[in-house]
Order: structure tokens, then sequence, then C-alpha cells
């Protein structure tokens, strides 16, 4: 199986930190596949099985991760020129309430990112189906600032994680199996 590198890598100096930016978290950083979230100033959105989530709580988050230790990184996102606060949490939120829930071939926990990232940062979304498209289309434009980690130190080679890579395939049978737990 190949690994993805993530460099560059700093322990989360603290918490209020995520208060402030726009921030790409990937949950379960060393499970196949992690999941993905998308956090501005301290507001946090994501999809899943269950359906969007729209202006998650960024202390109740995290106060989660560190109960459960669970492996996150946290991808800071430099803020555009000339777009408010307001403008960003508007987008994000029509966005992530445009799909009704993650679900086989129609949205996985990426696809808000991904569409918030073409229209915020004018990325290239076509191709982009995993984290691993993702992520260098948003560094070859240099708009990635920082990223940070928790409960991650024992999984880093200095300052560089090695993911291993996954497929849409493994994507789709996590989901496919998410729904056929809550049916059974």
């Amino acid at each position: 199986m190949s690994t993805f590198e993530i460099a560059n890598i700093k322990p989360l100096p603290n918490d209020e930190l995520l208060n402030f930016g726009i921030y790409l978290h990937i949950v379960n950083a060393t499970t196949i596949p992690p999941h993905l979230v998308l956090s501005i100033n301290g507001k946090v959105f994501s999809l899943s099985t269950k359906g969007p989530v729209l202006d998650g709580n960024m202390e109740q988050n995290l106060r989660f991760l560190k109960y459960k230790k669970v492996k996150t990184l946290f991808v800071k996102l430099k803020l555009p020129p000339l777009v408010t606060q307001e403008d960003l949490l508007h987008k994000i939120r029509m966005i992530t309430s445009a799909y009704p829930r993650v679900d086989v071939g129609v949205a996985t926990c990426l696809t808000p990112i991904k569409d918030f990232c073409k229209k915020i940062y004018e990325t290239d979304a076509s191709g982009v189906q995993l984290i691993f498209d993702l992520l260098p289309r948003l560094s070859d434009k240099e708009l990635v600032e920082d990223v940070f980690h928790l409960h991650l130190a024992a999984d880093l080679h200095g300052d560089v994680l090695l993911m291993d890579r996954y497929s849409v395939f493994e994507v789709n049978e996590c989901i496919y199996s998410s729904y056929e737990l809550k049916r059974a």
C-alpha cells in the first residue's frame, strides 16, 4: 500500500487557536478512510450518514476528540482576501446543507469541503475524490498555512505523517457498512 506524506506538522499549541481561521480537520487520520470536517472561526461543518452538521461547536468537538483520544490533523487554510467571515459562513452553510447526507455515489464527507474550496479558493475540483487529491491542489496554490495535530505524536516521523492511501471503493464500502449497521 502506498502512502501520502503530510509534512511540517506541529502539536496543537492551544485549543483557542481553532476558533480563528479556516481549518480542514482530518479526523481519525490513521484510519481508512478518515472523516473530514471544515471549521470556520470555531464553527464546525460536516457531512455524515446522519446528515449535515451546520455551525457545530468547536469546544464541544475538541472535548470529544480529546476524551476519545481521536488522532486528528488540523490543516489551517489561508483566509481568502476580500471575503468577510459572514460570507464564508453563509457559503459553507449553503454548500453543506445542499447535501441531505453522505451516500454512495452521491456525496462523501469531502464533497462540501471540495465545493467550498472550489467556490472560495477557485481550486480545480475536477478529479478530486479523496483528500490526497485536494491537499496537493491547496498546497500548489500556497493556501496551506499550518498543520497541527492532536494525539498523533507516536505516528509522526519527525514532523511528517505518512497516511496510508485508500480508494474511492474503500470510502463507499465504509458508507455502505454504516448504513448496514443502522439497519441491523
